[in-house]
């Protein structure tokens, strides 16, 4: 894998010009910034994608749950938290303004709180600091920021890198996701702005990759793509809904490490009802049943 990774940057600097020091050069000197009082305060899932077969009982923990629609409400916040108590998810993605609400509802869990910065991957890069600094101080597990999506297609590389390089410092102890961009409408990356996203990615530390995609068939090539450029020793995440249990399943097989989907709690009960189908199809003894109320999506 690491031969791939060579040959990949090798060919992403030949033709579209990323200088080598962009990728390798260390961070360049800033100001000092705190780091936040304690690490992070649960581990996060296994960087690999699941091996086949998962098993229901497996997959909670690789699911993220998600409150960031816009019009999201105290209430919202609390339901999402309580399902990933009830489903012993993954993580609970929250806007910042809802991570000190959210790290205290999910406190006595292994649940982490993930806090969501610039989606839109437009802000300063002094602005992104700050906010994922300030999102770690109030309690945040973990990060999602979405990469400079205008500098990236000005292929202007080193204003990537460096950027991704300072909000991930911001953050001190709190691994960070970045977030590529959408498969979906006129700012779709291809399978090129994919792999250049991720050497970038990659090079600037970040302990993720994320890709939003409104039709979960729709990213299985991506996944596929992203895995192969990452290796396994980063994260490959998908924020995405997929419709059906076999949808999700066919996410992990292309290589994703973690779903974010505001309908997996609902999913994943879905998911033992069939094991259950299925054993007593073969005549297996039942084990004890576990079937929580059924989720909705913020």
């Amino acid at each position: 894998m690491n031969q791939l990774m060579s040959v990949i940057e090798t060919r992403v600097r030949d033709r579209l010009g990323i200088l080598e020091d962009t990728l390798h050069a260390p961070p360049q000197a800033s100001e000092e910034r705190p780091a936040p009082p304690t690490p992070p305060r649960a581990a996060g899932p296994d960087h690999r994608a699941p091996t086949a077969p998962l098993l229901a009982q497996q997959a909670p923990r690789h699911i993220e749950h998600r409150a960031l629609a816009a019009s999201a409400t105290r209430a919202d916040v609390e339901a999402r938290c309580e399902e990933a108590r009830v489903y012993n998810l993954h993580a609970v993605s929250v806007h910042p303004g809802d991570v000190s609400l959210a790290a205290t509802l999910l406190a006595d869990t292994t649940a982490q709180v993930c806090a969501l910065i610039d989606p839109l991957g437009a802000a300063t890069s002094a602005t992104r600091a700050f906010a994922a600094r300030e999102a770690a101080r109030l309690g945040a597990d973990a990060l999602d920021v979405t990469l400079l999506g205008g500098a990236l297609r000005d292929l202007d590389y080193r204003a990537v890198c460096d950027d991704l390089r300072d909000v991930i410092a911001a953050a001190a102890l709190v691994p960070t996701t970045v977030t590529l961009g959408s498969t979906d409408g006129d700012a779709a990356l291809d399978a090129r702005a994919i792999t250049t996203a991720c050497a970038l990615a990659r090079a600037a530390g970040a302990t993720s990759v994320n890709l939003r995609a409104p039709h979960a068939p729709d990213a299985l090539d991506a996944v596929s793509l992203m895995r192969a450029v990452v290796g396994d020793g980063v994260g490959v995440k998908v924020t995405t809904e997929p419709d059906s249990v076999e949808a999700l399943k066919a996410l992990y097989r292309a290589g994703a490490s973690c779903v974010c989907a505001a309908q997996g709690p609902s999913l994943i009960t879905h998911w033992a009802e069939q094991e259950a189908a299925e054993r007593t199809s073969q005549g297996s003894p039942e084990p004890t049943p576990h079937n929580p109320t059924r989720a909705s999506g913020a």
